[in-house]
């Protein structure tokens, strides 16, 4: 379902259609609302369909496909879609390990399969061992909206490049 390809010196995912399909599944078995904000590889032909086909149509009432880049402020006015950073913080990893502490289903190959998409999903959302995975977003998403504290990092980072340009130059 996935491999490497290098490009420019650097490994990147290539991800299948397949996967793209166990992802879709797996968010419509999970029974929650979501937003999927999903842009096109360039590693797939542009006729390939990412979303199978009728997706869209019978996840309406719970889930939404944006295709593209989402704009914060648009999505964090839409309420409905409020356990995103959640699904964020905590669907990398155990999606990538089969499941919640890895105990997703998987097929024989080790891939990302609907039921452990679902499942992941149920476990960030809403299970109470998948609590700290909420705070840690709830923490991550405090700092990524302060305006402030982000550009107290850009800012001591350009005066920590003036003071040691010398340095840099060698």
């Amino acid at each position: 379902m996935r491999q490497l390809q290098m490009k420019d010196g650097i490994p990147h995912a290539v991800i299948s259609v397949e996967l793209f399909h166990e992802l879709a599944h797996g968010l419509d078995l999970s029974g929650f609302p979501f937003l999927w904000a999903l842009r096109r590889p360039a590693s797939l032909p542009p006729e390939a369909e990412l979303i199978p086909e009728g997706f869209e149509a019978k996840t309406a009432d719970k889930g939404m496909v944006v295709k593209g880049w989402v704009r914060s402020r648009r999505f964090w006015r839409t309420r409905r879609w409020g356990t995103r950073a959640q699904l964020e913080a905590g669907g990398g990893e155990g999606l990538r390990e089969g499941g919640p502490q890895g105990g997703g289903r998987r097929g024989g190959g080790g891939g990302v399969h609907r039921e452990g998409v679902a499942e992941t999903v149920r476990f960030v959302a809403a299970d109470a061992a998948g609590e700290p995975v909420r705070e840690a977003a709830r923490g991550a998403a405090a700092v990524f909206s302060d305006y402030a504290l982000q550009k107290s990092y850009v800012d001591g980072l350009a005066q920590c490049l003036v003071e040691n340009k010398d340095k840099l130059q060698h």
